[in-house]
């Protein structure tokens, strides 16, 4: 009993690293959205921008389908996906950054 526990906890620590490295990755991603977009490079933008908000939504929807979008401790995964898309998409429906003219 006590080491399917640990099994358990052992497996959400695993996750949550993997899930931590995503979530830096996809930040790394949007950062790179801002800078392209700030260069004026439209077309790279988009595409940057369409690979941040589907790694966001994947990421959100991985918590869905194993459960653990309703657990204290996974929350803050599930609203970094959620922030890194909600300013990726506002960012790319905006069009800010914009090169100054």
């Amino acid at each position: 009993m006590a080491s399917n526990a640990h099994s358990r906890r052992k497996s959400f620590k695993s996750i949550e690293r993997d899930l931590t490295k995503v979530i830096l990755a996809d930040l790394v991603l949007f950062l790179l959205v801002l800078a392209i977009s700030s260069m004026g490079i439209g077309w790279l933008k988009v595409v940057f921008g369409i690979f941040a908000l589907a790694i966001s939504a994947l990421g959100d929807l991985f918590l869905v389908l194993i459960n653990e979008h309703t657990r204290k401790r996974s929350r803050w995964m599930l609203y970094a996906f959620a922030a890194i898309f909600l300013c990726t998409l506002a960012s790319l429906l905006t069009g800010s950054p914009s090169p100054a003219a």
